[in-house]
C-alpha cells in the first residue's frame, strides 16, 4: 500500500505531458502493477500494467528489453483474468519481439553477457503459461544451447573471412582460453603470478579481454547478413534431419 501511495504522489506532481515522455514513470508503473498483481488486485494491476506497456512501447519501441518485459507481465496478468483471447493475440507479438531482441543481444555481446541475459529472460515461461504448445516446441529448438550455437557461429564465420585482424582476434581468443584453462586446472587462483601481479587479478584481466574479443567478433558477424541460424530453425528443417521412424522428445524446465 505504501508503494501504491508513493506512485500516486508522483502521478499527482507530474503533468500528463511529462509522464507520457518519461520512461522512469512508466517503469515505476510497471513495478506497481507487479506489486498489485502479486497482491491479488488483478483489475488494478491490469490497468497500471497496460498503461506502463503502452508508454514504453511509444517511447522505446517494441524491441526493447523493458518493453518486452512489460508486455510479458501484461500477458500473464491477462491469463489470470481469464482473457485468453487477448493473451493469445499479444503472445504472438511478444514472441516476435523476443526473437528480434535475442538476435540483437547475440550480435553485440560476449558469451558471458548472453548467458546472463538468458538467465533473466526465460523463453519457455510465457508459452507455458498461455498453453501454446507449438511455440513451446519451437522455443526448445531455437533457444536450447543457443549461446553455444551463436559462439560457434561467430568463430566459424570469422574464420571463413580473409581479414588479418579477425585472424589475430581468433588466435588471441584461443590463447586466452588456454591460459584460463591452465589456471583452473592448477586450482590456484590467488597469490603472485610470474610478474608479481595477483593471480586473481590476472584471471579477471583475461576474462575482461576475452569478453571484449567476443563482442568484436559478434559485431563483425552481425554485418554479414542474416545471422543466428538457431533463431530461424523450423519444424520442417528438424523433421528433414530425423532418421525414418524416429521422434524427437525435449524436456524443458521452467
Amino acid at each position: 500500500e505504501g508503494a501504491v501511495n508513493a506512485y500516486r504522489a508522483v502521478v499527482e506532481e507530474e503533468s500528463k505531458t511529462t509522464r507520457a515522455q518519461n520512461p522512469e514513470t512508466a517503469l515505476m508503473k510497471l513495478q506497481i502493477g507487479e506489486t498489485l498483481w502479486h497482491g491479488g488486485e488483478i483489475n488494478r494491476a491490469y490497468e497500471v500494467t497496460q498503461e506502463a506497456y503502452q508508454s514504453l512501447l511509444n517511447m522505446l519501441g517494441p524491441v526493447h528489453p523493458k518493453t518486452v518485459q512489460a508486455l510479458r507481465q501484461f500477458i500473464l496478468i491477462l491469463v489470470d483474468t481469464q482473457d485468453k483471447k487477448q493473451a493469445d493475440a499479444l503472445s504472438q507479438t511478444s514472441y516476435e519481439a523476443q526473437d528480434a531482441l535475442m538476435e540483437s543481444v547475440l550480435a553485440i555481446t560476449s558469451e558471458q553477457d548472453r548467458l546472463q541475459y538468458l538467465a533473466k529472460h526465460n523463453p519457455y515461461a510465457l508459452p507455458s503459461a498461455v498453453g501454446d504448445h507449438e511455440r513451446l516446441a519451437l522455443a526448445a529448438m531455437r533457444y536450447k544451447s543457443i549461446v553455444l550455437d551463436s559462439v560457434l557461429e561467430d568463430v566459424r564465420r570469422a574464420s571463413a573471412g580473409q581479414d588479418q585482424y579477425l585472424t589475430s582476434l581468433l588466435q588471441e581468443r584461443r590463447s586466452i582460453k588456454d591460459e584460463l584453462v591452465g589456471y583452473y586446472f592448477n586450482s590456484k587462483t590467488d597469490g603472485d603470478g610470474p610478474d608479481g601481479r595477483s593471480l586473481r587479478g590476472e584471471i579477471a584481466a583475461l576474462r575482461t579481454r576475452l569478453e571484449t574479443i567476443e563482442r568484436e567478433l559478434a559485431h563483425y558477424v552481425s554485418g554479414l547478413g542474416q545471422v543466428r541460424q538457431a533463431l530461424h530453425v523450423t519444424f520442417a528443417a528438424i523433421q528433414a534431419r530425423l532418421p525414418k521412424d524416429t521422434v524427437l522428445v525435449e524436456y524443458i524446465g521452467y
